[in-house]
Formats: C-alpha cells, sequence, structure tokens
C-alpha cells in the first residue's frame, strides 16, 4: 500500500532510500506506507487529506445478501470503502460485477415507471 504526502520542506535524494528522488517544498508525492509513516514521523512531510478525502468518499455498488441496516436482500446500495469492507466480512454484501449485474434485474432494483 502507499500514501500521498506533501513535503514540508525539501527532502533531499536517497534521504530514505537509494534511488529515491527529491522532492520540493510543497511537492506532492506517493510513497510505500512504511516510508511515508516515517516521513510524518520526521515531520518533512505530511498526509495530502485531500486525496484521503476523495479515496473515503468513493462509492461501489454492491448487492445486499441479507436484511439489514443496510437495506434489504437483494438490494442494490451504495457503499463507501469502509463500510463496503464491514458488510463483506459480515457476510452481508457482494460488490462483484455479477452479483450486482443480477441484482440490478429484480423488481425492486428498476426504476419506477
Amino acid at each position: 500500500m502507499s500514501k500521498k504526502l506533501i513535503a514540508l520542506a525539501a527532502i533531499a535524494a536517497a534521504a530514505y532510500f537509494p534511488n529515491q528522488p527529491a522532492y520540493a517544498e510543497a511537492e506532492k508525492f506517493e510513497m510505500d506506507d512504511d516510508i511515508a509513516d516515517r516521513m510524518v514521523s520526521d515531520q518533512v512531510a505530511k498526509l495530502d487529506d485531500a486525496a484521503d478525502a476523495k479515496a473515503a468518499t468513493k462509492l461501489t455498488k454492491a448487492r445486499l445478501l441479507v436484511d439489514s441496516a443496510l437495506g434489504n436482500a437483494n438490494d442494490v446500495v451504495e457503499l463507501d470503502a469502509a463500510t463496503l469492507k464491514q458488510a463483506k466480512a459480515d457476510s452481508l454484501a457482494d460488490n462483484s460485477k455479477e452479483a450486482v449485474a443480477y441484482a440490478l434485474t429484480l423488481p425492486q432494483n428498476k426504476p419506477p415507471a
């Protein structure tokens, strides 16, 4: 996994690993999690909150497998990444293309005439 960062100060080339490029102050870049965490801890970079917020607001369609607080069985719902991950872990939802395509053929998911 990686994280999107913004340099708080100029970061010298190879400061954190061989062949690492240099970064100018305020430059946006992406880094592996472990190195990104070190850079944030060293206060030479900060997380790019705008990138994280955009990723967090992305919604994914999923078919509900059972009645739950998310809706009724076979409903197609749009869930954020964290909710989808938990719903899948709890066997409440399936976001595979096949599951969503099937559920969209059901009367309950068709727009009213």
